[in-house]
């Protein structure tokens, strides 16, 4: 104690304000283990309740192909890995992985004989337990996005970031079901942030990876995520004409658009045994072929939109549809956003 009356820590000793001040600056590294863990537990619990309550239209589809898909697999017949155009083989990797090969098995065409899937004893359990995979992927892409998003824009934007896509409720259901949709999403979007980072943000070699493999992945998965072979070259040739002015800093341009091509085809041509038996323009034929045929027509089931029900509902179907989708938090948020870049000087925009 000093002749003031005021408690001196002891020599060698730690008061309770360095202490703090300690808790309070928690280095860079260990935050982010943090965040990640924080954000997935968060994203997940959403994603694992009751996937035991009822079955979607489309799920018997491709619980049968992932029967298929695990058959070709387990007999060697590895063009059988190939099921649908859309390709939706990530879908089918997750599904078996799932429920693992004996599970996934029993829905094969070739082993159950019945008409419909959905009539196989044990499907609803079979169902439940293929979902699991695809909850833990959305949940590990919710923390991955956040992660990329605070080395774009801060600890801040992540924080929000995660909690908005962790509990956004369209994109927890879309992420429960054993279909394309939630695969592509997580891929499009890890892909897209690993690109900005590398090229907008000064990111390594690592983030090029990174965007190759999710690019090769959303491939994989749906057909729409061709958009990424654009989107890539587009945001690398425009940051680096930005920085530099002059087009100086193409050589590194060219050659990390090449690692990351090559990265995104590995992953593509690996994972799809079907290409390594049927031959990659065969396969890519299929796809085009599928593509075509589903694409250049109205949905076989039809439509209903702004009460009136029809086989093509039109070019406002998807913005109307959309806003119907997003929870008040993320139109409140779009539009915050819309507001700040109309707000912002055109130099910074």
């Amino acid at each position: 104690m000093s002749a003031a009356g005021v408690e001196v820590a002891p020599r060698g000793g730690t008061s309770a304000v360095d202490g703090w001040a300690r808790i309070g600056s928690t280095s860079h590294a260990a935050r982010l283990p943090l965040l990640a863990v924080c954000v997935f537990l968060v994203a997940l619990t959403p994603r694992l309740i009751a996937l035991d309550l009822f079955p979607t239209s489309d799920e018997d589809s491709w619980m049968r192909r992932t029967g298929g898909f695990t058959f070709g697999l387990v007999n060697g017949q590895l063009g059988r890995t190939y099921q649908n155009g859309h390709p939706g083989v990530t879908t089918m990797w997750i599904g078996m992985l799932s429920q693992g090969t004996d599970g996934a098995l029993r829905f094969a065409d070739r082993v159950h004989g019945l008409r419909y899937v959905a009539q196989v004893p044990g499907y609803l359990d079979g169902l439940a337990q293929a979902r699991v995979g695809f909850a833990v992927l959305g949940a590990l892409g919710v923390a991955a996005s956040a992660l990329l998003v605070w080395r774009l824009f801060g600890a801040g934007p992540a924080v929000l970031a995660g909690a908005a896509l962790a509990a956004e409720p369209f994109l927890v259901a879309n992420q429960q079901l054993v279909h394309v949709d939630g695969p592509l999403v997580t891929f499009t979007t890890l892909a897209m942030l690993a690109m900005l980072v590398r090229w907008t943000a000064g990111g390594g070699c690592w983030f090029v990876a990174l965007a190759g493999l999710s690019t090769g992945l959303a491939l994989l998965s749906k057909t729409p995520a061709l958009f990424l072979v654009g989107f890539a070259p587009l945001v690398a040739a425009g940051s680096t004409l930005l920085k530099s002015g002059d087009g100086r800093g193409v050589r590194g341009l060219t050659v990390h658009l090449l690692l990351w091509g090559i990265v995104a085809v590995a992953t593509f041509a690996l994972l799809w045994p079907a290409i390594w038996v049927l031959g990659p323009v065969e396969v890519l034929s299929r796809i085009v072929a599928f593509t075509r045929e589903t694409g250049g027509q109205p949905d076989e089931v039809g439509s209903f939109f702004l009460g009136q029900a029809g086989a093509d509902p039109g070019p406002l179907y998807y913005p109307v549809s959309t806003l119907f989708r997003l929870s008040p938090f993320a139109t409140l948020g779009l539009a915050l956003v819309a507001a700040l870049v109309w707000r912002a000087p055109a130099e910074t925009r």
